[in-house]
């Protein structure tokens, strides 16, 4: 069931999705490295396809989505997520993941904004200790030529890295400041109604940076909804710090489970007490101004 107030309360903004996957149903034409991409091949309702969310936007009044590499299906090769953008009409628009490990890194930064990406991301194989993925003289490649084509990075931090990873990405930032940063699922923090509510040291030290904006996806939201805490209440913390302009509302869709409409639900459920302008900049407003959309 959809959990939103009513498909008019939808309708009446304009929702872009910040964090959105989607996975080829042609195997041989985009094969996978993983046991997982083969499940979802086989799942009852199949794959999540460019043209499903298209349609699942649809259903729900949502109007663009930013498509990001779904790396633990396709690595570092960003082809379906290229030609899915590019046949969609514009209506979604590709967030390619890069290897910051590799010393042509900001090579393939420069090669994949020439075919139309949009915006890149970095992220650590589950498990890998080292931080070389987002610092260091390989992954600095990335950050200046993001910075040199003026395209927002995106950099995902798991729960079990974020307290090291998260210092050397702002001494990152410190080399190109001006760069528009977007972190994934509010950092992926504890998040506890007592005290700050999700808001720790290091939420602080990223709000003194303009240049860094949050996104606030299914993960943190449907994890609050699962303890009965209230999300809206855990988003005024954040919004406090950054400002409703620095938080973008995503999906997640085809990473973490669920019905897209309910993700919606989710989204218009957790703003619902901010006031319409505030609304429309957090289900909208800062991706379409951080992706020039």
């Amino acid at each position: 069931m959809q959990n939103f107030n009513s498909a008019t309360e939808a309708q009446t903004m304009h929702i872009i999705d910040s964090h959105a996957h989607v996975v080829s149903d042609e195997p041989d034409r985009f094969p996978a490295v993983s046991e997982a991409y083969r499940a979802a091949l086989q799942a009852e309702d199949g794959p999540m396809t460019w043209r499903r969310l298209l349609g699942e936007m649809d259903d729900v009044h949502v109007a663009r989505s930013l498509i990001v590499q779904r790396t633990q299906y396709y690595r570092f090769d960003n082809s379906y997520l290229l030609e899915s953008a590019s046949l969609s009409g514009g209506r979604l628009v590709p967030v390619c993941a890069v290897d910051g490990r590799s010393e042509g890194a900001g090579a393939m930064v420069r090669a994949l904004a020439r075919e139309g990406a949009a915006g890149f991301r970095l992220m650590a194989k589950i498990g890998e200790e080292s931080f070389d993925w987002v610092a260091g003289p390989t992954a600095e490649k990335v950050w200046r030529a993001c910075a040199d084509h003026g395209l927002p990075l995106c950099v995902h931090f798991f729960p079990w890295n974020r307290e090291a990873g998260i210092p050397l990405m702002l001494e990152m930032l410190e080399g190109v400041r001006g760069l528009p940063v977007v972190v994934d699922h509010l950092a992926n923090g504890a998040i506890e109604l007592e005290g700050e509510g999700g808001v720790d040291d290091l939420v602080r030290a990223m709000a003194d940076y303009d240049e860094i904006y949050l996104k606030f996806t299914t993960i943190p939201l449907g994890r609050l909804k699962s303890e009965g805490i209230p999300a809206g209440e855990i988003l005024a913390n954040f919004a406090t710090l950054f400002g409703c302009e620095r938080l973008m509302w995503g999906s997640d869709i085809s990473q973490s489970p669920g019905a897209y409409g309910d993700m919606v639900g989710l989204a218009l459920e957790a703003t619902a007490a901010f006031s319409v302008e505030e609304r429309a900049l957090m289900l909208g407003g800062a991706a379409s101004a951080v992706y020039c959309l």
